[in-house]
């Protein structure tokens, strides 16, 4: 079970807009009882990385448990819309928590787009991040939208090489993103790549 201070950490952060999108933590239980998300009016979904080792898998699992519209076109762009638009459906709430158990085994099967979800993740956190004014109905405050990624302690390793890795590779492209990862096992930042 995590830690006291780990988990005031973890709760510290969901609170937290400009915070960094993406959590990293070795723990294989719940963090927080469901009911404390319920109680916080907190949008809460939990995933299981087994279920998502291909691109194909994962648009599938995030369609189905946020309801996605019909034709959602199971792209990076198209999950970032609906991150962005589609959760609008699920209001009124408080903060976004995506939860990624064995998160190691994530695009285990498509390796290179680990980076896409790290960023999309990045890009949902920036949106939420800015109030929505002057839209009528569609006004919202500035909200945290965050992505937790758990493993075992076995696991921690692995799943660190891979998004160190992801993140290297994307920092030596032409167009390198900003993505700003938690490790909360070390309760530091383990990357944040320059634009």
């Amino acid at each position: 079970m995590a830690s006291e201070m780990i988990r005031k950490c973890i709760v510290e952060w969901m609170y937290q807009i400009e915070s960094a999108s993406i959590g990293i933590v070795a723990e294989t239980e719940d963090i927080l009882p469901k009911f404390f998300f319920d109680r916080e009016n907190f949008l809460y979904k939990v995933f299981n990385g087994g279920r998502m080792k291909t691109k194909e898998h994962l648009m599938d699992e995030f369609s189905a448990s946020f309801h996605f519209f019909d034709g959602f076109g199971k792209n990076w762009h198209a999950l970032l819309d609906c991150f962005e638009d589609d959760l609008e459906i699920w209001k009124p709430f408080s903060g976004i928590l995506i939860v990624v158990k064995n998160a190691e085994l994530v695009l285990k099967d498509n390796p290179d787009e680990l980076i896409w979800l790290l960023v999309t993740f990045a890009d949902a956190r920036n949106s939420w991040s800015h109030p929505i004014v002057d839209s009528g109905e569609y006004n919202r405050p500035a909200l945290p939208f965050h992505a937790l990624l758990q493993c075992s302690d076995m696991e921690l390793p692995q799943l660190q090489k891979r998004i160190g890795k992801a993140l290297k590779n994307d920092r030596e492209s032409e167009t390198p993103h900003y993505v700003n990862i938690m490790d909360f096992t070390g309760l530091s930042v383990i990357n944040r790549p320059c634009r």
